[in-house]
């Protein structure tokens, strides 16, 4: 259906303004921005926003929708895959629901992540672009192992066939387990695992592909080796001056996760085993202070929440980002035109601008002035269409966590 969206206000990123305009949507994309349209039409259908605010729709680019935390009724070692497979689509969907129109996947099990990339697609149901790097790699024994359907190599040529087969399969990017990390116990975070050669690897028939990768990465040494080797996009990161130079002198992205380990009270009320926990406060304040010296060097930095439900997590990412020191239109930067950057797919996704894919939130107050005010949002659009929420039915909490 075509749409006319009438008396809005458009909030500009980039000129930091806000414009009073009329969109007309068709065939999914934004055909025409104009101060004001008239409907002489009979195939479009006019919606009045009276002079409600109009920006992006959000971006979170490190999720796995097929996560739990916490998992009280633990579920993850539990539920057969069809339960995960409709478990984590719900997650996605709700993300959408709260204005979160595009995602990144770094690992994900049972090819979860392509089926709903795949029927999203074909708008089977209405829901979030997808971007996934399918299943992780990880050394064998090192962060991650028997997670997320991780594959565990030793070497350059076990690294070489499990990027291959993750290529194969329809991988958007490459992701590798370069540190050690919160999650997986009996290692430091600041353990460097893959090799330079392992690292390589995954970069070359990455590059040949023209996929980045991704790495997670807290320890500083792997943060610097990664880079060194290629890495377009750091992952927590616990960064020093050396780190951030690499960073700018590779033109690297960094999704640094700030609220997992900046929300005491999420970290204390998650459920999390008290080595996860310990592990997770014992970087906070260096993995704040390596953040400010991100964000005052310019590196380009991209929300990513890491922890479902996306609902929730994305958008206390977001404030977490603002909290560490980012400017609000930093802020609404960094979950809408940078992600799109970093995906690859900024001429047509992360603005309104004419031709590009119409995702966008309706908003109560200026999003500039009132950050808040993007958790709320009062409508979203995916594709030009309007999410309407099926009410009556059970929430995700009441279902997988209460």
């Amino acid at each position: 259906m075509n749409t006319l969206i009438n008396n809005c206000n458009l909030v500009n990123l980039e000129k930091e303004s806000c414009e009073k305009v009329s969109l007309i949507i068709s065939d999914g994309k934004i055909e025409k921005i104009a101060n004001s349209i008239k409907n002489n039409r009979t195939d479009i259908f006019t919606i009045d926003l009276k002079s409600k605010y109009v920006m992006p729709g959000l971006w979170d680019v490190h999720t796995h929708i097929g996560d739990l935390i916490p998992d009280p009724n633990n579920l993850l070692e539990t539920e057969t895959l069809p339960e995960y497979t409709i478990r984590a689509g719900r997650n996605a969907i709700d993300g959408l629901k709260k204005g979160i129109t595009s995602l990144r996947i770094v690992g994900e099990d049972g090819d979860v992540c392509l089926a709903w990339k795949k029927i999203f697609k074909k708008k089977g149901f209405l829901g979030p672009n997808i971007y996934t790097a399918r299943r992780a790699i990880s050394a064998t024994g090192g962060h991650g192992h028997g997670t997320l359907g991780s594959y565990e190599i030793s070497g350059p040529y076990e690294m070489r066939k499990a990027v291959r087969e993750n290529i194969a399969k329809g991988a958007d990017l490459i992701k590798i387990m370069v540190s050690g990390g919160i999650m997986t116990e009996n290692e430091g975070m600041q353990d460097s695992q893959l090799t330079d050669d392992e690292i390589n690897a995954a970069v070359e028939l990455s590059l040949n592909k023209g996929l980045i990768v991704s790495a997670h990465a807290w320890g500083t040494e792997g943060i610097k080796k990664a880079l060194k080797c290629g890495v377009r996009s750091i992952e927590h990161g616990i960064l020093d001056d050396e780190c951030v130079d690499l960073m700018l002198e590779k033109k690297a992205f960094y999704v640094p996760t700030i609220c997992q380990t900046q929300d005491l009270e999420t970290i204390l009320e998650s459920g999390l085993p008290q080595f996860m926990v310990d592990k997770a406060l014992s970087v906070k304040e260096v993995h704040l202070e390596g953040f400010k010296k991100a964000y005052k060097a310019g590196v380009k930095i991209a929300c990513g929440s890491d922890s479902p439900p996306l609902s929730q997590f994305t958008h206390l990412e977001l404030k977490h980002l603002k909290i560490a020191g980012m400017s609000t239109v930093d802020t609404l930067k960094s979950g809408t035109t940078i992600p799109a950057e970093l995906c690859g797919v900024s001429n047509t996704f992360g603005k309104i601008e004419e031709n590009y894919i119409a995702d966008f939130i309706v908003l109560e107050d200026n999003p500039l002035n009132n950050l808040n005010t993007v958790f709320d949002p009062i409508m979203v659009f995916k594709n030009g269409i309007k999410f309407d929420e099926q009410y009556g039915l059970a929430s995700f909490e009441d279902i997988y966590i209460n």
